[in-house]
Formats: C-alpha cells, sequence, structure tokens
C-alpha cells in the first residue's frame, strides 16, 4: 500500500501489509519463544552506515529527505530513524493515527540501535523489553526513559478524537527531543536545534460548535498532558503551537555580538518563523520523497534483523554508555544555559553578582558575572572569604562537534573538548586578570587554581593545584565550604597541596595479618590512584577477605592520605551493620590497640545520623538514593526497601545541599554487579570520587564501568589451591512428574565442557541465566515435590552428599521467599524428627515475627545448632560462615554471578580445631558441596565446574599419583589431584605440612598451585590450541615435581590413608 493511500485510508488506519510493531516484533533478531529466525549474536555492535545496513535505502533520496526535513534532517545518517521521524511529522495533522503509530516505530527502531550499540540483551523484541533492558544496565537517564517511555505507552487509553492532532504533535515533539539526544551523543554536536511546529490546516485551529459530541473512540493511544485543561482543543492546539513557537525562536537567540537585547529577540523571532514558513513550503516534497522511499524502508527494516557485526570492548561499551548518559537532550541557547548555570551555582551556596556588588554582607562564596580583564571579559569569577580562586566559562557556544565519522559504535571523542584544549582555554583567563584582580588572589603564582566550564547542563573542572591538571565531569559546583576546605589543606601541606597529590605518596601496605592476594590488591588500587585512574576494580574469590581489604583500604585512606571522607556501599542494610562492626573491631596495624573507630568514626547512614563527625559512612545504594531524595530514613535493620535490588528503570539523582557531589573522596562498593552499576549508576555518579569496585565475577558491564582498570585478579582455583578457600561438588536432586507419580533422580554430577579464559568472560555482557532472561531453574514449591527433594536430601546424605557423616553438616538452604523460608524449615524438622532448634528460617520477615536475626545468625555460625538455616535473600549474599558444608538451593537463579557469590557463603575455609566445635564427628572441612534442586547447574555455566571432576570411586588417589609419576596424566586427572591434594592439606597439622615441604624441595601450596595453573583455561585452553603434544608438555610440566620425588608420594598416601592419626 502506498503511503498516499495509507493516508487517505482514514477508515483503517494500519496498513495491512505491515503493521509497524508487530512487524519489528516478527523480524527482531532477538530469539523469541516463537521466534525460528537467526539468534543474536552475544555482542553486536551497530555497523557504520554504509556496510550493508543501510544500502537498500537510497543514499540521494535521503539526502534529499534530510535537507526538507525541518526537525529529522540531522538524522541523514540513520535512515530510518529520518524516514519514520519526518514520516510522523508529515502525519501528524492529515492523519494523526498513522502519525502516532511511525512516532512510536521511531522508538523502537532508536531503542533497537542502542540495545546494539551497548550489547544489552533484552529478554523480548517488544519496545516494553528493549527499554527494561536499557533501564536496568544504565544506558539511559531517567529524562531519556520517560521520553521513551512516553512513546512506549502510545495504547490502550480512550480519548477525544478532536484531541488526535494534539497526541500526535506531543508525541511528534518527544521523537524530536530523543533524535536530537541521540545524534549529540554520537557526534558531540552541541548546537541548539529548535522543534519546528508543523503548521495545521485552518479547520483543526476552530473549536467545534457545541452540539451533542459522538461518544469517545477507543484507539490504542493515550491522552496526553496538555496545557490548558477545560478549553477547546483548537485552542489548546494554538496555545502547544504558540509555546513551540517560542521555543524555537529561544534556540535562534544569540546575544554576543548582537547589540541589544531586544534586537536580538526580534531577529530569533524573525528566524523561527522563517523556518515554520519553510516547512510549510517543503511538505508536498517530503511527501513524495517519504512515498518514493517506503519499499526501500521496508526492505532495510528486514535486513538489519540479519545484519551481523562485530564484538565490542567493555571499554567502548562504557564510553558510549557514559557519553549517552552525559548528553542533554534538551536543545538550549545562551541565556537558557547562563540561567541554568547560576541556579546551579546558587545551589550549591555561590552568590551570584554583577561586578560592582562583588561582597554580599555574609557570603563565603560570590560568583561575580561578567567580569571585565585586560583583554575579554570572565562569564564567572569566584570568591572564597574575598580571596580569588577561580573562574567559571560558560562553554555552550564553543563546544564544538568532534568531526569525523562515527565508527558505529558510539565512540568518537566527547563533544567536550580534549583535555588539553580544555585546560588551555581555562589556564588564558590567569594571564589576563588586572593588577586589582591579582592583588586579591588567594595564590598569586596561580591565581585562579579551580576552574569549571559548563553548559549548565554539562560541567567540567580542572584543579591546578592538582600535580597533572585533567578535567573531569562533575554534576554540580563545588560548594563554597569545600573549596575554603581545599585551600586550607594546600596552606597546611605546600609538598603536597591536594589529595592527588598525597595519593602519590602512599607508602606500601604491610603485609602484617594480610594475606598475600589482599597486599596484591591494595598495591594495584595504590597505583591506580597514584595515576589519578577515577574508577578501579579488584577482583577477589568469594571468601577471599575481601572485608578485610576494604577495611585496610579504607584506613590507608584516611591515614596516610587525609581523605576526608570515605563511602562504602554494601548489598544489604544487615551487611552495613556488620560491615560498621568489622571496622569498629578492627585494630590499626602500626598500634594494635587503637581501635579504628577510635581515630576515623565509623556510622551506618540513617535518619538519626546523616554525615556529623563520621569518616567512614556504610550504607547501600538505595538507602544512600533515598537520603539524596530528602526521604525519611529508617533506623530499623533488616529492611528489604533499602537493598540493592535490580530495577527496570534508571533512578533520579537530585542535588541534595547537604550530600553534595564532593561528600565523599573515595566511593568502595563492596561486591558490586550489575544492580549497583545499572539502573542505580546514576547515585554513584553523582559524587566527585574515586570509585572502587570488589567484585567475584566479573562481566563486561563491571569491566566496562570501570574503564577496565582491573588492578588485582585472584580467581577462585588459585583461592582453593592457597587455602584460602575450599572446593566443591555438585550433587543434582530433580523431581519430575510422571503418569504414575512424581519420581526423583538423585546423584553427583561433574558438569564437562571447555571453559573460557577470565579475559573471554569479562568481555561477556551479563545476561540471565534462563531462555529469554527468566530465571534459571524450577522454583520447588510445591508439597509433594519439595517434600519428596527434602526426603531425597535426608536418606542421600550420609551415603552420597557426605558419605560415613552421623551428623548433619551445617547447611544453608535458599528459599524462594520468607513464606517458603518457614514452609522448608517446618518441613526439615519433620523430615529429620528434630526439634525447632535444629532448622530455623532467618528471612527478612524473622524479626517482625519476634526472633533477633543477629542472635540466630551468631548462633549458626559459632554453635553447633542450629544445623540448617533456610533463607531468602538476606544471608544470600554478602556474610562468611566458615563452618558451612553444604548449600541447598530451593529457588531459580537469575546469573551466573549471582550463583558465585551464592557459593561465596560456603567457600571459606576454616582451621579444623575452629570446625571441629561447630561439626560435630568432622576432623576438617575439606570440601562443600551445591545441591541443586532446580536445575540452575545444567547449563554450562563456568562457576559450576568445580576442579574435583573424577569421583574417588572411579580413580584413588593413589592411581592418580602413579599417572602423575608416569608423566601421562590428563588435565581433569590433573585437576582432581590438585583437589585431592587441597582436601588431605586442610586436614594436616603445621609439622606435616613441613615435612612435605622438606621431601619435595616446595611447600605443598606451591605443588598443588602449578597443578592449579595448567588446568586453568589461560593456559590450558592455549595448549590445545596448539595440539595434543603441547598438552601433554603442560601436564608434564605441572605433575613433575611429584613425579620426580618418589618418597614424597609415598608420604601423601600414608597421611591420606591414616586420616585419623
Amino acid at each position: 500500500m502506498a503511503l498516499t493511500e495509507w493516508v487517505r485510508n482514514r477508515g483503517s488506519p494500519v496498513p495491512s501489509r505491515c503493521p509497524l510493531t508487530v512487524w519489528h516484533v516478527r523480524h527482531r533478531r532477538y530469539p523469541l519463544a516463537d521466534s525460528t529466525g537467526p539468534e543474536r549474536p552475544d555482542s553486536l555492535a551497530c555497523p557504520p552506515p554504509g556496510d550493508g545496513v543501510w544500502d537498500p535505502v537510497d543514499p540521494r533520496q535521503v539526502r534529499l529527505l534530510a535537507a526538507q526535513s525541518a526537525n529529522f534532517g540531522f538524522l541523514a545518517a540513520h535512515p530510518l530513524l529520518l524516514w519514520y521521524g519526518a514520516g510522523a511529522e508529515w502525519l501528524v495533522y492529515a492523519n494523526p493515527w498513522a502519525s502516532l503509530l511511525r512516532s512510536r516505530s521511531f522508538g523502537e527502531v532508536l531503542a533497537d540501535e542502542l540495545v546494539r550499540r551497548t550489547t544489552v540483551v533484552p529478554q523480548g523484541g517488544s519496545l516494553h523489553h528493549l527499554l527494561r533492558a536499557l533501564g536496568a544496565d544504565g544506558v539511559l537517564t531517567p529524562r531519556v526513559f520517560a521520553a521513551f517511555a512516553r512513546l512506549r505507552d502510545i495504547g490502550g487509553t480512550r480519548y477525544d478524537p478532536d484531541e488526535e492532532p494534539l497526541v500526535a504533535l506531543d508525541a511528534l515533539r518527544n521523537c524530536f527531543t530523543l533524535g536530537v539526544w541521540f545524534h549529540r551523543a554520537l557526534t558531540g554536536d552541541r548546537a541548539p536545534l529548535g522543534f519546528v511546529p508543523p503548521t495545521p490546516p485552518p479547520e483543526l485551529l476552530c473549536d467545534p460548535p457545541a452540539s451533542p459530541r459522538k461518544p469517545p473512540v477507543h484507539r490504542v493511544v493515550p491522552r496526553p498532558a496538555v496545557r490548558g485543561t477545560g478549553r477547546g482543543a483548537g485552542e489548546r492546539l494554538r496555545a502547544e503551537l504558540r509555546r513551540y513557537r517560542t521555543e524555537l525562536a529561544a534556540t535562534r537567540l544569540r546575544l554576543t555580538g548582537s547589540g541589544s537585547a531586544v534586537a536580538a529577540q526580534r531577529r530569533a523571532a524573525a528566524e523561527a518563523d522563517r523556518m515554520i514558513a519553510a516547512a510549510d513550503a517543503a511538505r508536498a516534497t517530503v511527501g513524495t520523497l517519504l512515498a518514493s522511499l517506503e519499499p526501500e524502508v521496508w526492505a532495510a527494516r528486514r535486513d538489519v534483523g540479519r545484519q551481523a557485526s562485530a564484538r565490542i570492548s567493555a571499554g567502548r561499551r562504557e564510553e558510549f554508555v557514559a557519553r549517552l548518559r552525559r548528553t542533554v537532550p534538551e536543545p538550549g541557547n545562551e541565556p537558557q544555559a547562563r540561567v541554568e548555570l547560576e541556579r546551579r551555582l546558587a545551589a550549591a551556596g555561590w552568590v551570584v553578582r554583577n561586578p560592582h556588588r562583588r561582597h554580599p554582607p555574609d557570603g563565603l562564596g560570590v560568583a561575580v558575572r561578567n567580569v571585565p580583564l585586560c583583554t575579554g571579559h570572565a562569564d564567572y569569577l569566584l570568591y572564597v572569604d574575598g580571596s580569588l580562586v577561580g573562574v567559571v566559562e560558560a562553554g555552550w557556544a564553543e563546544v564544538e562537534p568532534s568531526g569525523g565519522e562515527d565508527d558505529g559504535v558510539g565512540t568518537r571523542p566527547s563533544g567536550v573538548a580534549s583535555e588539553v584544549a580544555l585546560a588551555a582555554r581555562l589556564d588564558r583567563y590567569r594571564h589576563r586578570l588586572t593588577v586589582e584582580q591579582r592583588r586579591t588572589a588567594w595564590r598569586r603564582d596561580h591565581p585562579l587554581p579551580f576552574g569549571y566550564v559548563s553548559t549548565g547542563g554539562e560541567t567540567v573542572f580542572v584543579n591546578w593545584l592538582a600535580p597533572f591538571p585533567r578535567p573531569r565531569d562533575v554534576t554540580a559546583f563545588h560548594r563554597p565550604a569545600t573549596l575554603a576546605r581545599w585551600m586550607r589543606e594546600a596552606d597546611e601541606n605546600p609538598t603536597a597541596p591536594t589529595l592527588r597529590a598525597r595519593l602519590r605518596q602512599l607508602p606500601p601496605p604491610r603485609a602484617r595479618d594480610l594475606r598475600a592476594a589482599q597486599v596484591e590488591a591494595l598495591r594495584g588500587l595504590d597505583r591506580s590512584l597514584a595515576d589519578d585512574r577515577p574508577r578501579a576494580l579488584i577482583q577477589l574469590a568469594a571468601g577471599a577477605g575481601k572485608t578485610r581489604t576494604v577495611i585496610v583500604a579504607s584506613h590507608r585512606l584516611l591515614e596516610h592520605a587525609g581523605a576526608h571522607r570515605v563511602l562504602v556501599l554494601v548489598d544489604r542494610d544487615n551487611l552495613a551493620r556488620r560491615l560498621v562492626q568489622e571496622f569498629v573491631d578492627y585494630r590499626i596495624p602500626d598500634d594494635g590497640t587503637a581501635p579504628f573507630a577510635g581515630r576515623h568514626p565509623v556510622e551506618r547512614l540513617s535518619g538519626a545520623t546523616m554525615l556529623g563527625s563520621a569518616r567512614v559512612i556504610v550504607t547501600t545504594v538505595p538507602r544512600l538514593h533515598a537520603a539524596l531524595n530528602g526521604a525519611p530514613l529508617p533506623d530499623a535493620d533488616d529492611d528489604p526497601a533499602h537493598d540493592s535490588h535490580p530495577r527496570d528503570s534508571p533512578v533520579e539523582v537530585p542535588y541534595h545541599p547537604h550530600l553534595p557531589p564532593e561528600t565523599f573522596d573515595v566511593i568502595i562498593v563492596d561486591d558490586c554487579h550489575r544492580a549497583t552499576y545499572g539502573a542505580w549508576r546514576g547515585v554513584l555518579e553523582y559524587f566527585d570520587a574515586f570509585t572502587v569496585g570488589l567484585t567475584t565475577a566479573p562481566v563486561q558491564q563491571t569491566l566496562g564501568f570501570h574503564h577496565e582498570n582491573l588492578v588485582a585478579e585472584y580467581p577462585d582455583e588459585q583461592a582453593i589451591a592457597d587455602g584460602v578457600t575450599v572446593d566443591f561438588d555438585l550433587y543434582r536432586i530433580r523431581a519430575t512428574a510422571t503418569p504414575t507419580g512424581l519420581r526423583v533422580e538423585a546423584g553427583p554430577v561433574v558438569p564437562r565442557w571447555e571453559r573460557r579464559t577470565r579475559a573471554e568472560r569479562y568481555q561477556e555482557v551479563e545476561r540471565d541465566l534462563g531462555y529469554l532472561g527468566a530465571p534459571a531453574g524450577r522454583p520447588v514449591v510445591s508439597g509433594g515435590e519439595l517434600r519428596l527433594v527434602l526426603e531425597t536430601f535426608r536418606d542421600r546424605l550420609g551415603t552420597e552428599i557426605f558419605p560415613g557423616r552421623r551428623e548433619v553438616p551445617k547447611t544453608l538452604v535458599l528459599a524462594r521467599d520468607a513464606v517458603h523460608a518457614d514452609e522448608v524449615a517446618a518441613l526439615l524438622r519433620q523430615i529429620f524428627a528434630r526439634d525447632d532448634t535444629f532448622a530455623v528460617a532467618l528471612t527478612y520477615g524473622s524479626r517482625h515475627a519476634g526472633y533477633d536475626p543477629d542472635e540466630l545468625f551468631e548462633a549458626f555460625r559459632s554453635q553447633p545448632v542450629p544445623r540448617i538455616v533456610v533463607t531468602d535473600d538476606l544471608l544470600a549474599t554478602g556474610v562468611d560462615i566458615p563452618a558451612l558444608e553444604c548449600l541447598v538451593i530451593l529457588r531459580p537463579v537469575r546469573t551466573a554471578g549471582c550463583l558465585a557469590r551464592m557459593k561465596g557463603r560456603v567457600a571459606r575455609a576454616i582451621a579444623p580445631a575452629e570446625f571441629r566445635l561447630v561439626a560435630g564427628d568432622a576432623l576438617a572441612k575439606e570440601r562443600f558441596v551445591v545441591v541443586d534442586a532446580v536445575g540452575i547447574t545444567e547449563g554450562a555455566v563456568d562457576e559450576v565446574v568445580p576442579l574435583h571432576r573424577c569421583p574417588e570411586r572411579e580413580l584413588s588417589l593413589r592411581t592418580l599419583l602413579g599417572r602423575a609419576a608416569r608423566l601421562d596424566a590428563t588435565p581433569d586427572e590433573i585437576a582432581t589431584l590438585a583437589a585431592r591434594l587441597c582436601r588431605l592439606r586442610q586436614r594436616l597439622t603445621g609439622a606435616e605440612l613441613a615435612e612435605l615441604a622438606e621431601l619435595g624441595g616446595q611447600p605443598l601450596a606451591q605443588i598443588v598451585r602449578g597443578l592449579v595453573d595448567a588446568v586453568a583455561p589461560e593456559q590450558l585452553n592455549a595448549a590445545r590450541a596448539v595440539g595434543l603434544d603441547a598438552v601433554r608438555g603442560l601436564m608434564a610440566t605441572a605433575v613433575r615435581p611429584l613425579a620426580a620425588v618418589p618418597v614424597l608420594r609415598d608420604r601423601i598416601l600414608e597421611l591420606h590413608d591414616n586420616p585419623g592419626r
């Protein structure tokens, strides 16, 4: 159906040949439940124009359409967006319903483009799913997300047919706003772009006579929020058009070199009228071009879903996401930029004055506007306590496009000038100061140490006192009191006047009371901070001591670098309380009797104490966000409302005068994951602070957010080899329904697939384990199935899961929610025929039920009873219970990272003497067992592959050592041998370990480390790529320390065969 015929067909607004939204879903490249099309690759980057995506569209026709389109010509490099936007504009009055469909399709194409460029993995192909994925991954700011949501919500609301043009005009303006935002993010162009309102036919501007109106028609379009309710549709349309014309004239306003302001406003209004008239004159040409391009657009739309693009790195992805978030969607002009700039100055506590009124009566900070210099003028000069300290440049007019072609990913340099050019722009002001201005300067050698360039929406700051002054983005101006504190610090310490200078002088970390991995993490962090890198990532295996690393790093920053305040973010509210206690209990190494809190007060962020004198604040991201929004903060513990749960939409972060961006110098995110740097990332970006993340299993989003600055790695295998954690076994229980009833299958499982290297895993976008994003696994909730699974667990516990054990090992059961946890705990007590202390539920509802969660947790951690604790999310992550030996999973798990964090609750090693106090009949904790009752380990997930891959009944330790002696062990046998030696080491005494070290010429841990390194994917996959001989050589080298010393092998077997010596 031709476009003109579609417009004439008012009775059937949706063309039968290709309904836009339905076509888009059916031809999307993502694997849908009913789709048989090609699956989306793991990672896609949008190819550049001309690379095959837009080939079906005639570029000459596209250029003509761009030249004639009043509002979307700047999207010439994106033909689909141009066609849908120009089509919505052309149809806005002729067929408002068709215009709305074009507007929605514009949003779908743009969201799809963002998904391809950012490698986000949506759960489905609709605009709803695309926005959920983009919002959850932190790609969109709240303003942009709201603009997309207005296009998404076109549907399902009754409205008056007379208001169709208003609805369509509002949607068209929304498309223009999103198009400008996308164009600016890609090109860096900050030139003001104004919306040119289409002129309606005269009959639409006249209100119909007062007569009985026909009933509202049900259309899939929402009623817009139009101004002036109660007036006629024609009058409201006229009011909207007047408003758009005023906004258009404002974007054309130029004050610089324009003479009087009145004359400039007249010229801007005249230019706006000419633009509207030109758009009306081009209307017929636009319609012809749209109709001629229609078949080619459908072909291009079809081909987009078939394009496969190259992967992009984590750094390039993050660079593009940062530019999307930094870009302001609304067009502006010089007066608007200055109004917004002065509003932000006033919000930060600055008093803005004209030159003749520089000093207000009680103003600590004064911003003087339009100050004459020796040559030219300064937009704003900043005074603190009467001393000249800085300059602000209203940089809206001088922010130039970066030039060059889009590389298809959107990682071209930012529109804000390069660091060198920007620093030079600010530095020129100090050479133009008058003698009087130099006399009032705080520092004569550098009279303007603090410089800002701001467009009103984007602000860049330079501190010339830093060792290497570098411009950095800030969300607001620093408060005068902050600059005054920085001035005092510089006067007190001239050799290291700034925090960045002091970070370069940190002493090396002391190895006492720290593991080697923790020392290496602190050294890597020191190097990163000294290099002035704003973000750093530390990867430590679960149970390797992240909490101690956080505490020691905080102490070093406060004690040796003079940091003003450190923020520590945790996952859950109950973890914040426990971490505060860890800080209080920590003794400073330089003085073993001095508590940490004695020198540096530590507080949780709560309603009773916001900041006060605290030097360390511990809280969750949602609680911090609530504080920034002025919401009351409850002091109660274990509040799930303030835990870091995933969100589908980004959060709004307003400026808070009592929590300004400079409140914290360093932010440490303990156990950072997608919920933290996704939809909540606006909270982190609000603060002008270094960000340090600690994680167990980083993925592409984690690595990208931290600018690919991975300062330390300590994977699980190395932690097992060093004895910091223990290896695990996997046991699967699966209940299935049959015609004769429920049937159960149970037994140990060893997943076998080629594992990826850490670098490969780090460059993969974190995605949900389940199909189409649904959580992996089947929740065990039905009474019969649940009972069967738990009875099987009881029956196999002493025979297959923990052979020979009479006492139930310490077990953590992960339930779906609090109700499910109570049901499971009650059923466990019934099945095992034990009292109420045997199995308890520890959930968010425990406190409301009359129990003290702290007492229950401490009893479970250090006392023989309870033996089993059933939890929901309260203990799923962030806590260490060394005596735990069994993890039973009765609920779906969303991501592999979440599964790794759950395993971390059970992985930590424990001294045999301490273990025997709570374990009952076990001598030492040699391993832990993951009991999978919902099928989450059935997929190819690296996190479920243990070192122990050959069951003991198939290969004994004697057999493994024999093959090692013959140098013919396979990689799986080498991994199993390393696991067996690790388990043996857990029960050996210090004297026995010393004996083995003397026999082997090196510690047993070093031998095991060589075995583990040999079977790590980093070495093994590379050897496999070379050939079988390379693999054999790698394995032979790893086992040679054992093969060369027969007496060492004999002694190992003797210690293994006599565990009760």
